[in-house]
């Protein structure tokens, strides 16, 4: 899953996923701006999972990214 969402300073968007594939073509995306790890304490086992990213992009590329999404 990606979802891709204005950040609300009209100059960047964010994209989230929680899939690790999408991620990492992410990363490799020229113009990141910064990469948000979203991570879950797993008490049981001691410790802590990362179970989505937000990625920070500027707005510019949001037609690229949408046909990303379009493609996967």
């Amino acid at each position: 899953m990606i979802e891709i969402r204005d950040f609300g300073d009209k100059k960047t968007v964010v994209a989230y996923t929680d899939e690790g594939k999408i991620a990492s073509k992410l990363r490799t995306r020229s113009k990141l701006i910064k990469i948000v790890p979203y991570e879950q304490e797993q008490y049981s086992k001691g410790k802590v999972a990362t179970v989505g990213f937000d990625f920070y992009f500027p707005k510019s590329l949001k037609k690229s990214l949408s046909r990303m999404v379009e493609k996967l």
